[in-house]
């Protein structure tokens, strides 16, 4: 019998946060009206994997670490992450320790939610804007209340992933991050609460941005479309709500280092959602390259970007390849009635 996802018990729990009833209304309300895609404990584990081997993908790809909707929900376990990314470190045994996280992002925000063990939600205290500049004013004033350096932003946002690229020589990796998103707290923090907001979410959005970026790797990632139904949360009857359930290939470390990537339309009749996705040309997908992505204007040239620019074109450097974002849309013919599409591939 299919189990309630995490969207599906959060848009069904009572949430009482007094000083943000508003806003955690807003979020269930959207939860419920976003595409859901779920990364069950596997896939949690070897996206786990790409980010303990190959952290410096985020760096790399960071360009094409955008959420397929403009308002979707990401949930995965955070234990099994944790676990992967820190095999010295206990985690934590207690039950109010969180189990699962939800991404809801809407356009280029993001809100961070919590599941605990024992089934209740909260909201972590960071929201971040994706591809968005972070004035050095807003670091500063963020930094002091997080009671870090700029330099501490860094390691913060990197977490166990930091000495991997430090000892790799790739120390410059580190401002990547900051210089591409920037991140706020919901709530002013109390000076005695700054160290225990550092050590409960350091490393939490390298790990939000792997999850992006797995989702736009058509070489290793399935989709499989888990249509509505009903079921039980708690002791009540509820629906449950559509979602596509993702898949990560067994050896994702492999193909992450190729960077191979498919493309194409294919062709439906019916009239059928498509997803926002990458779309590469012919000589893209020809293979023999590990592409070197540059942002292009509407000539196919490269041209050069700034933070905060959102560029839906890109050339590579060594084949000359094309790559472009095609935005979620309806393709096909209403008049013969519509599909629910499965994403996947082999």
């Amino acid at each position: 019998m299919r189990e309630p996802t995490m969207a599906d018990r959060f848009v069904a729990a009572k949430l009482s946060f007094p000083t943000m009833t508003r806003f955690a209304r807003d979020a269930q309300h959207k939860a419920r009206l976003a595409e859901k895609f779920v990364f069950d404990t596997e896939a949690s584990a070897r996206v786990g994997i790409v980010l303990r081997d190959v952290p410096e993908l985020l760096v790399e790809q960071i360009q094409f670490a955008r959420p397929p909707f403009d308002l979707c929900w990401i949930e995965y376990d955070v234990e099994t992450i944790f676990n992967m990314l820190n095999p010295d470190r206990v985690w934590t045994s207690d039950d109010t320790r969180d189990m699962r996280l939800g991404l809801l992002i809407e356009h280029h925000r993001m809100v961070v939610v919590a599941e605990d063990a024992q089934g209740r939600f909260g909201f972590m205290p960071m929201v971040y804007h994706l591809n968005t500049e972070w004035k050095l004013d807003e670091q500063l004033v963020f930094a002091e209340q997080l009671g870090v350096s700029r330099i501490g932003i860094d390691l913060w946002l990197w977490g166990a992933a930091a000495p991997k690229l430090i000892a790799n020589g790739k120390r410059e990796y580190l401002r990547v991050l900051r210089d591409t998103n920037r991140a706020e707290l919901l709530l002013p923090v109390p000076p005695d609460k700054a160290v225990a907001l550092h050590n409960g979410t350091v490393g939490d959005f390298k790990n939000h941005v792997g999850m992006l970026l797995m989702l736009n790797q058509p070489s290793l990632t399935q989709y499989a479309l888990v249509p509505r139904t009903r079921g039980w949360i708690g002791h009540r009857p509820k629906p449950y709500m559509a979602h596509r359930e993702v898949r990560v290939a067994s050896d994702p470390v492999p193909r992450v280092r190729q960077l191979s990537h498919g493309g194409g339309e294919g062709s439906l009749r019916r009239r059928h959602r498509v997803r926002g996705h990458y779309c590469t040309n012919a000589q893209a997908r020809s293979g023999g390259c590990i592409h070197q992505w540059q942002a292009a204007g509407a000539e196919w040239k490269p041209v050069a970007v700034a933070v905060g620019d959102d560029p839906e074109r890109w050339v590579c450097d060594v084949c000359g390849g094309r790559r472009w974002w095609r935005a979620d849309h309806a393709r096909g013919d209403a008049g013969l009635g519509w599909v629910e599409h499965t994403y996947r591939v082999d």
